[in-house]
């Protein structure tokens, strides 16, 4: 990868043209696409990336039977920070995505998503960094089945501070501590709740004059 990674062009810069820098990173992205199935990369490459090379109609991953699409190059960028040393580091960002898809569409399986993200030295093309998720891992599949199974137990309320399995902890540790409850922080105008404290479409309490400021006819 290191020597492929050289022959590709990245020498646009924030002020280039920003169509021919489009342009330039889509060819980059085409070359490396076909560059990483074709048979100059080893099995064992695209196994560290957690990648297959090509597509493959009959995959079983957790006893779940599907087809695995191939995979997608989605960016390839030259990216430019500060060192420690105050001196300028380039690199080269790559995104690689692959899908695997369900045979069967009504068993409500979900569909799992993997992929690697590479950090390359730009003057070098070594890499430095990856942060890799394996498409066909049964663990994370396994996991993702009882989250998604999970969610269709529960509703959207729960994302508002309460679920079918009680208050959300944190609203009831704030109510605590401000003193009130639930019937104090939700007033009624006519028997209808408006949603602001003591009953007040603004939120305010009504103050009475005192008998010292009142006027008298």
């Amino acid at each position: 990868m290191p020597k492929f990674l050289k022959t590709l062009d990245f020498t646009w810069d924030l002020r280039a043209n920003r169509k021919c820098a489009f342009d330039r990173q889509r060819e980059n992205r085409e070359r490396f696409q076909k560059w990483l199935v074709s048979e100059e990369t080893t099995d064992n490459e695209l196994s560290g990336l957690g990648i297959f090379r090509s597509r493959r109609d009959d995959l079983i991953i957790d006893g779940v039977r599907g087809s695995l699409h191939a995979p997608e190059v989605h960016s390839i960028r030259p990216a430019r920070r500060i060192g420690p040393d105050g001196q300028m580091i380039s690199d080269i960002v790559i995104e690689i995505t692959q899908s695997w898809y369900p045979s069967d569409t009504n068993s409500f399986a979900p569909i799992l998503r993997g992929g690697v993200t590479l950090l390359a030295d730009l003057e070098t093309g070594r890499i430095r960094y990856t942060v890799r998720k394996r498409v066909a891992a049964p663990s994370r599949y396994s996991a993702q089945r009882v989250f998604s199974a999970a969610l269709t137990q529960s509703s959207l309320r729960g994302n508002y501070g309460a679920s079918f399995h009680g208050d959300e902890p944190l609203a009831l540790a704030h109510r605590a501590a401000m003193g009130t409850t639930d019937r104090e922080t939700t007033g009624k105008i006519d028997g209808k709740s408006n949603g602001k404290p003591n009953g007040k479409p603004n939120g305010k309490t009504e103050e009475k004059p005192s008998e010292k400021g009142a006027l008298h006819a």
